[in-house]
């Protein structure tokens, strides 16, 4: 992280040759520590919008650009249980969203057609858990926010 200014984020910035650029909430690791970043870099975004989406939070609270830059790197974020508490979160949706979250792009999903996959596998999981709770007790069935994907 040498030569990164403490610049509050979101301060208007202007971008130099050579640099990697780009909303540093969203930047990837591999991006942050100015590695080559290819289609796994845009899926750690939808990661970190997903993450927000699920929470109405971003995954790690910083404030400056290095300590985001840091975070993105090295800090794992917080489960969603305890990001969002009283939201119910589907087991198989969690998986999903911290596979996109990963560190190591080699770990994360290789392409979209592969994240596809993994989210269909995950709303395969989830629906059959909640035919079965539908069963038990059609109200618990009902409780959490995350249906459009996964109900």
């Amino acid at each position: 992280l040498d030569g990164v200014e403490d610049a509050e984020p979101g301060a208007p910035t202007l971008t130099k040759a050579g640099l990697v650029f780009g909303t540093p909430e969203y930047i990837s690791p591999e991006q942050a520590m100015a590695h080559k970043a290819d289609g796994r870099a845009d899926l750690y975004a939808v990661g970190v919008i997903l993450y927000e989406l699920f929470t109405g939070k971003l995954p790690f609270v910083s404030k400056t650009l290095r300590e985001i830059l840091k975070d993105s790197i090295e800090t794992r974020p917080i489960p969603l249980a305890e990001a969002a508490p009283g939201h119910a979160v589907p087991e198989a949706a969690e998986r999903f969203l911290f596979k996109m979250l990963e560190k190591d792009p080699l770990v994360r999903p290789q392409t979209a057609n592969d994240a596809l996959a993994l989210l269909s596998e995950a709303r395969g999981s989830t629906r059959k858990k909640s035919r079965k709770k539908t069963e038990e007790s059609p109200a618990a069935a009902k409780k959490g926010c995350f249906g459009l994907f996964f109900f």
